[in-house]
């Protein structure tokens, strides 16, 4: 089983049910979530062999000037020693303020 683990940008919180609808898709191969505190937790029993991307609404709670950049992590769930990590920051869509 692997995991990718979505730290939040300060301020910004998940949207569970665009989560909800995420894993429900019969394309997805992600087989539960599970948000704590800052974090959202994927859970894939196989990664697709291809690049793919999942994408979740996240509600902006508090602002927060200069947030810096947040983490994802992917990892091998039974060897958590085999670890990937990216920093991410968040932009504006054009039709947004």
């Amino acid at each position: 089983m692997s995991v990718v683990d979505i730290s939040m940008v300060s301020g910004y919180v998940p949207e569970k049910t665009s989560l909800q609808k995420l894993i429900l898709s019969e394309s997805s191969e992600i087989k539960r979530f599970e948000v704590e505190k800052n974090n959202v937790y994927l859970y894939f029993t196989e990664l697709p062999k291809i690049r793919r991307c999942y994408i979740f609404d996240i509600v902006q709670e508090i602002v927060v000037e200069e947030a810096q950049p947040a983490k994802a992590y992917m990892y091998d769930y039974y060897r958590s020693g085999l670890k990937i990590a990216k920093n991410y920051t968040l932009e504006c869509a054009p039709d947004f303020p």
